[in-house]
């Protein structure tokens, strides 16, 4: 154990001088010292590591605010360019209205409805794609006809086709409910039919399919047009991933509406696929899962009557707090239940229990 000694002259001189030593346990001394120089260091780790914590997130908010600037920059092009087009259209026939040269006001109608339609659906879209960039894109859910909305995509795309395009809609006879986001939904429908308008050639055809397929809506957006070489797939549900080749560069595209599309119908829990080869035309696939299909069956057979609305737990957002409530829910119908069908039965029950109805504030049971 370590000592302190100190040694002093008790009496006499030279080899007739005593000594005196004192000798001293100081080991809580010691110990003290290294507990107080492990504290320095720890504390001085503990600062570095907060000081390069510090700078990583400094970087990182740098480089998101680049990104953000380089994305503005992107949005303010696009909206440049992708809006003079209709712009220019519309423009053109004011003035002819306004100069006479139209003698019938209504002949122009349905041109200015399908270039303004075609900018509010641009318009949407830019500002869809910011909420998402910032986290704040939410759905409103409520239980609808898919026929309906798909039915309303295709008479808004309707005039953007061209003379000699054929378009054909068919959609199943009995009702494909589901939870969905109505507007969105039908955004993503006009804008899967704008694509294949724009690159189906004159004289060829866009068809346009919803049925049901077991537990989901399938829609299917074909089309005759030019289509995508397989190199470039990847990059056709990416943001501004536009594919410009000799025979569309003079196609107007954001390089927006795909991208937008995926993401919203994977915040449905659904899916969209494509399929194509050059010159021989392109098919969209997209799915959404039916609100029949949500609804919990007991083993008996018998279809649980449960009220729809929508989601108390803010899976969107994803709040903390509502997440480790709904873990606990989760785990505690687990360890209630005996079997994973039991278990699994009891967990979509309980979901339903606590959808709320925003509209109105009742819950969907109690």
């Amino acid at each position: 154990f370590p000592v302190e000694i100190a040694i002093s002259t008790a009496e006499g001189r030279g080899r007739d001088a005593t000594f005196v030593a004192f000798i001293r346990d100081i080991t809580e001394r010691v110990a003290a010292q290294e507990a107080i120089e492990r504290k320095r260091l720890e504390e001085a780790n503990a600062l570095h590591q907060r000081r390069a914590v510090e700078a990583g997130q400094a970087r990182q908010h740098a480089n998101r605010m680049a990104e953000l600037e380089r994305l503005k920059t992107e949005f303010m092009k696009l909206a440049s360019h992708e809006l003079r087009g209709p712009l220019t259209v519309i423009r053109g026939y004011l003035s002819m209205l306004t100069e006479g040269s139209i003698t019938d006001p209504t002949q122009p109608f349905t041109v200015l409805t399908a270039k303004a339609n075609q900018m509010n659906l641009l318009l949407n879209q830019m500002l869809d794609v910011a909420r998402l960039e910032e986290g704040r894109l939410q759905l409103a859910l409520r239980r609808a006809d898919l026929r309906e909305l798909v039915t309303e995509a295709f008479e808004t795309a309707r005039p953007l086709a061209v003379p000699g395009l054929d378009l054909t809609l068919e959609v199943a006879e009995e009702p494909l409910e589901a939870m969905v986001d109505a507007n969105r939904v039908r955004t993503v429908v006009a804008s899967l039919l704008e694509n294949a308008i724009k690159y189906s050639p004159q004289g060829g055809t866009v068809t346009c399919r919803l049925e049901a397929q077991g537990d989901v809506g399938v829609l299917t957006v074909a089309d005759t047009g030019i289509g995508i070489a397989p190199e470039d797939m990847p990059r056709l549900f990416t943001r501004f991933g536009r594919i410009v080749t000799p025979q569309n560069s003079h196609i107007d595209g954001s390089g927006l509406g795909l991208y937008l599309c995926r993401e919203i119908t994977l915040m449905h829990g659904g899916e969209i696929t494509a399929e194509s080869s050059p010159l021989l035309g392109s098919t969209m696939t997209l799915t959404l899962p039916l609100a029949d299909a949500l609804e919990p069956r007991p083993t008996d057979g018998r279809v649980l009557s449960l009220p729809v609305g929508a989601a108390a737990y803010d899976l969107v957002r994803a709040v903390p707090s509502e997440m480790i409530r709904l873990g606990s829910a989760v785990q505690r119908i687990g360890k209630e239940s005996h079997g994973l069908d039991d278990a699994a039965a009891a967990i979509v029950k309980h979901l339903y229990r606590h959808l709320v109805d925003k509209e109105n504030g009742k819950h969907g049971c109690t």
